[in-house]
């Protein structure tokens, strides 16, 4: 019914339509929560026939109002996401395909849990945005608008600021430490960062697993079924600058760990220039990105960087010169015009 308003909406600068479609989506995320929790609540069966289809174009979804079929849609979809967890190969079960299906189902149970959680995470996500759930449907509608006009133009909100202008900058804002997924599917610390916040409280250490995390402004979130992907959207999804941190340490111990966000330098923003040495001598420099310090009136970015690395390559008397941008996802345009000042 919306389908001739929305010009007049934004012309007379209205938030009718974006206040009735949040109402409405905000009930039926609740609602799908509810249904995940009552169709995991008891073993798949998967004896019976069933097909589930995969839509390739957006234009042709098909919307349901009928309940039971929308129940019965997410029944197929987690039937489906539990069986391809069973059969996804792991460190410890490299080919489940050539056990036996009694074996492979001993997982069942554990892995619709797995299941439920990461669909509930998904929708905990939304529901409790950093940003605020309705800041958050906003910024979905802005950037739509917006990408009418110019698509290379996009609305930032407070949280996606911060990440972006952290993903080209020399120094991030961190909690100082990486962590990742290991054998048994938990969230184990990796590496704590030499200088950051981790490192300085001296109670988080390499080895130790992340269960849940608790934002400042924000629910717990549950990490214990998370993958490493998951748990890193997550973390980067909220723009608190402190967060309880509940960790299991090597001896089995849980304790709760309050953390502050400090700025760490960022390794992945670093220049590097290397000599190839073959028929001629060539010199070689990668770019991870055109960084900046961006809290700076005169920043020394990128540009200044590679500047310096070229000197050196120069004295070595090299013959011709590689700038690796394969892996270079952008950043500052004013770094990007002054390295082709050079």
């Amino acid at each position: 019914k919306w389908d001739n308003q929305i010009d007049d909406e934004i012309k007379n600068e209205s938030t009718n339509y974006l206040a009735t479609v949040s109402d409405l989506y905000r009930k039926k995320l609740i609602w799908a929560d509810s249904i995940i929790d009552a169709i995991t609540a008891k073993p798949f069966d998967f004896n019976e026939k069933d097909t589930i289809h995969f839509l390739g174009k957006k234009s042709e979804t098909n919307y349901s109002t009928d309940e039971k079929k929308l129940i019965k849609r997410w029944t197929r979809l987690l039937k489906y996401q539990t069986l391809e967890l069973l059969y996804t190969p792991t460190d410890k079960d490299k080919d489940p395909f050539s056990q036996d299906i009694k074996e492979v189902l001993k997982k069942e149970p554990e892995d619709r849990v797995k299941i439920a959680s990461k669909n509930k995470r998904s929708i905990k996500k939304i529901l409790e945005h950093a940003d605020g759930y309705n800041n958050y449907m906003a910024s979905l509608y802005i950037n739509k608008l917006v990408s009418l006009y110019d698509p290379h133009s996009d609305f930032f909100s407070a949280s996606e600021k911060q990440n972006f202008e952290s993903s080209i900058s020399t120094n991030a804002l961190s909690f100082g430490f990486y962590f990742n997924e290991n054998e048994n599917g938990e969230i184990e610390i990796v590496q704590v960062t030499p200088g950051g916040s981790a490192w300085k409280s001296n109670q988080l250490h390499k080895g130790d697993i992340i269960l849940k995390i608790k934002p400042e402004r924000g629910s717990v979130i549950d990490l214990t079924s998370a993958s490493a992907d998951e748990a890193m959207d997550l973390m980067s999804s909220f723009n608190d600058n402190e967060a309880e941190f509940t960790i299991r340490k090597n001896n089995g111990q849980i304790t709760n760990i309050v953390l502050i966000k400090s700025k760490v330098r960022s390794d992945e923003n670093v220049v590097k220039s290397y000599i190839l040495n073959g028929d001629k001598k060539i010199g070689y420099i990668s770019l991870p990105s055109f960084y900046t310090e961006l809290e700076n009136k005169n920043p020394l970015g990128c540009a200044n960087d590679v500047a310096k690395e070229i000197v050196k390559l120069q004295e070595e008397n090299i013959e011709g010169l590689v700038l690796d941008l394969r892996y270079n996802g952008g950043g500052s345009v004013g770094e990007a015009i002054g390295l082709m000042g050079l």
